[in-house]
């Protein structure tokens, strides 16, 4: 099974494009964990204060999810984040990466492509912390540092999907499905 994860800056169009791509595709689809976990435990509100703890957590809970959807089998996956962007929000929101094997959690898993969301207009929701765009871009800047050979997603929607698209269609056409 190849994973193809997206990740990038909130309000990038990450669901929607994972989404999109699992329907296009006809392919499961990993939601992203942190969403339902705020919604559930910090009764949908950036204000409530996140720790540490909370990010192992939520990093924990994406790849047993990911795992989880991965174990129903098929030929590809499309993940909205992965648990090593965890460690991001970790280090934005929080100042430090997450400990342990969950900070290592997202260096040990293998994707065969790695979708990077370029910035694009915030759009705004209850759990969503950075509306401010400099934050935002300080994030997608830690986003290419960590994830060197992801395949960068800009422009609007037409051109992210269509690149999206093309993309993964490359990447299955490796011999190892490995990108």
């Amino acid at each position: 099974m190849m994973r193809v994860r997206v990740v990038g800056p909130e309000s990038a169009g990450k669901t929607t494009l994972a989404m999109a791509l699992a329907r296009y595709f006809r392919c499961r689809f990993v939601p992203e964990f942190a969403r339902s976990w705020l919604e559930s435990r910090a009764a949908g509100s950036v204000t409530a204060a996140i720790t540490l703890a909370d990010l192992t957590d939520i990093a924990a809970g994406q790849a047993a999810l990911e795992d989880e959807t991965a174990s129903w089998g098929g030929n590809l996956l499309i993940c909205d984040t992965d648990p090593l962007s965890t460690s991001l929000w970790s280090e934005a929101l929080v100042g430090l990466p997450l400990p342990g094997r969950e900070g290592e959690a997202g260096l040990l898993r293998r994707y065969g492509l790695t979708l990077l969301m370029s910035p694009a207009p915030w759009v705004p929701d209850p759990v969503r912390y950075q509306p401010d765009p400099e934050a935002r871009a300080v994030f997608f800047v830690r986003c290419r540092q960590v994830y060197p050979d992801a395949y960068l997603l800009d422009g609007g929607w037409d051109a992210r999907f269509s690149a999206a698209v093309e993309a993964i269609n490359r990447a299955r056409r490796t011999p190892d499905g490995q990108g």
